[in-house]
């Protein structure tokens, strides 16, 4: 009896990505970074349940986050809510506090970086309020983020965005975003 040999193809295509800009740490993309070590990324508890459902996943690594999702051509998979939100987790190290201009933020307040928010400059796309960087403008309470734990901010990405480069897919399929998050060096 001859084996029968079936070939399945798995697409993931990239869903969005986020650039981690800041000058006190090195910016050269590889892995092993310094600002990997003083930023600790990752999903919360309702996004893990959601990439679960939705053939997503993400890395952190060499200043880049990066999401992709499951594929069929240019379309997702398996259909995604218009109102999707992907909510990362930052957690800030001691030494990250010492080279940058942000509070330490946590318990009262926490920083929101958003693709609500529509700040192109020099055709980056920003997560921030401000192109320059991270400032108090980005601050929310902590009971508005509604997080399941203390941290010192979040990365909000919707599919309702207002702003069309700020979209993760439109009718035609996935816009795969690239967005930057900068912060100041002190």
């Amino acid at each position: 009896m001859a084996a029968v040999i079936e070939t399945i193809q798995t697409t993931y295509k990239k869903l969005f990505s986020v650039r981690l800009m800041h000058e006190a740490y090195e910016n050269t993309g590889a892995a092993g970074s310094t600002i990997d070590n003083a930023l600790n990324i990752y999903a919360d508890k309702k996004t893990k349940k959601l990439f679960l459902r939705h053939d997503i996943t993400y890395s952190y690594s060499g200043n880049m986050i990066n999401c992709f999702i499951r594929a069929q051509g240019n379309k997702p998979y398996k259909t995604i809510p218009a109102d999707i939100l992907i909510r990362l987790i930052v957690q800030k190290s001691t030494d990250f506090l010492h080279r940058t201009q942000v509070i330490a933020a946590g318990s009262e307040q926490v920083y929101l970086f958003t693709n609500m928010n529509n700040t192109v400059d020099a055709g980056i796309k920003h997560i921030t309020k401000n192109a320059a960087g991270a400032r108090d403008a980005d601050l929310q309470t902590a009971g508005i983020i509604a997080s399941d734990e203390k941290c010192f901010g979040v990365i909000d990405i919707t599919g309702n965005a207002p702003a069309n480069d700020y979209k993760l897919f439109d009718t035609a399929g996935l816009k795969s975003p690239s967005f930057a998050l900068r912060f100041i060096k002190k």
